[in-house]
């Protein structure tokens, strides 16, 4: 059986640059194991330090001044013979296909995205009438998730008392709780899940 990987990053801006916070949740066989690193970057946007809070100095702090490269072999071993499951897949997806690409190293994963699979479940009105990609805080929501529960469960899992609620790791574990939530509604089969990979 595949692993699944709830996944979320971080990073310099919205092209493809470089990811400031890697964060993901393997799960295989019922066993849960979480990994985040932070990286050191070479730039970070003045916009996406906003939404973030993530300077260049702060992420030289947190890193430790550990790069992508450092980890690269251990996250393509994480990610083998797996299902990447993100919210607004490519985004993420072509984050690290760039990283891996600087490396010359060729990404290839099945993936699943949550953005597009439940635009019309959660059936939320745009301006003009039609359903929207649901945003990761709106499916939370829908499911009824309290985002302290998501807090609680993400300190927990990754056994931190910083996680804050622009952080990866709690993007990744309320991804995970929606995604389980869905499953036991029925609002996700293994039928569709699979005829849904991209």
């Amino acid at each position: 059986m595949k692993k699944l990987i709830f996944l979320d990053t971080e990073t310099t801006g919205f092209e493809p640059g470089q990811i400031a916070q890697l964060t993901y949740i393997i799960e295989h066989e019922d066993i849960l194991t979480p990994k985040n690193f932070f990286f050191n970057v070479d730039e970070m946007s003045e916009g996406a330090a906003k939404v973030h809070g993530f300077t260049k100095e702060r992420l030289v702090e947190l890193s430790k001044g550990q790069v992508f490269k450092d980890i690269h072999e251990q996250v393509l071993k994480d990610f083998e013979d797996s299902i990447l499951i993100c919210h607004n897949v490519n985004f993420d997806y072509n984050f690290l296909k760039a990283e891996f690409k600087r490396l010359e190293i060729e990404l290839k994963l099945p993936k699943f995205c949550t953005m597009l699979h439940f635009t019309n479940i959660c059936k939320i009105l745009n301006q003009y009438d039609k359903y929207k990609w649901p945003k990761l805080s709106e499916l939370i929501n829908f499911y009824n998730i309290p985002e302290n529960d998501v807090i609680t469960r993400s300190k927990e899992l990754f056994i931190s008392d910083d996680v804050t609620f622009h952080d990866a790791r709690f993007d990744t574990v309320g991804l995970y709780m929606a995604f389980k939530t869905a499953l036991e509604k029925n609002d996700i089969t293994k039928e569709t899940f699979l005829k849904s990979l991209s």
